[in-house]
């Protein structure tokens, strides 16, 4: 059984909320671990390169993209809820969560 890309604040949210309404979503891609001394520039790079295929599958199912975060890796979304699951299948999603604090670690 594969894991659920979703997390569970968002599969309780799907679950009590009507199927018209979109959703604020994070989308987090599978991004390669850098080294410490990795350009800034190069990491931009990669991270756009990634996550454009990702934005334009948003695009198409009716979401909007509305920031994104190269340095971690992930696209703020507001997605249909019936396109969560499909977002979630896409080979370079990591996860899907709903929008949350970052905690300084």
């Amino acid at each position: 059984m594969t894991k659920s890309k979703l997390s569970l604040q968002l599969t309780e949210l799907l679950k009590k909320s009507g199927d018209h309404n979109p959703v604020d979503v994070v989308v987090e891609l599978k991004t390669e671990p850098s080294n410490a001394d990795a350009q800034m520039a190069e990491l931009r790079g990669s991270f756009a390169k990634l996550a454009e295929p990702i934005k334009s599958r948003i695009t198409s199912m009716g979401g909007v993209v509305t920031g994104e975060a190269w340095l971690n890796g992930t696209l703020l979304a507001r997605l249909p809820q019936k396109a969560m699951a499909e977002i979630s299948m896409e080979a370079d999603v990591a996860h899907v969560d709903l929008p949350h604090p970052l905690v300084r670690e």
